[in-house]
């Protein structure tokens, strides 16, 4: 299944579609990689899109975010620990099996979410500080 068999909008409004079911769900359920520049994260905007996210894992790809500092406490404190535990060793086996409930992980422990997607290699988050 590939991005070209979707019928997709040539635009999606806020307010006016649902982009969480009518965008990012169906595109990240097919796709291997999504890139991103954002304004603004939080975990509970990965959490809406957790069955399209959780799908992008199993296809075995990669998000990557380049966002603005600007992190909750919460959020700042599991990238943060995502990043220290990707250092450890992941044995293949336990990593596709816990994908099976991925996306009811997501939205039911959002934060954690957030930390094991990075120590697992499936999201990359950088954050962008403006220079003066």
């Amino acid at each position: 299944m590939s991005l070209r068999g979707l019928d997709l909008k040539i635009s999606y409004r806020t307010g006016r579609d649902d982009l969480v079911r009518d965008f990012y769900v169906p595109c990240l359920s097919r796709s291997v990689r999504y890139d991103r520049a954002v304004g603004f994260f939080t975990s509970t905007g990965l959490a809406l899109a957790a069955q399209g996210v959780a799908a992008l894992a199993k296809n075995r790809g990669k998000m990557r975010l380049i966002a603005s500092p600007v992190l909750t406490e919460e959020d700042y404190q599991e990238i943060s620990r995502g990043y220290q535990n990707r250092a450890e060793e992941i044995v293949e086996r336990r990593v596709l099996d816990a994908l099976e409930s991925l996306s009811n992980d997501i939205v039911a422990e959002r934060v954690k979410s957030l930390a094991w997607l990075i120590a697992h290699g499936l999201l990359e988050i950088k954050l962008a500080y403006r220079v003066y």
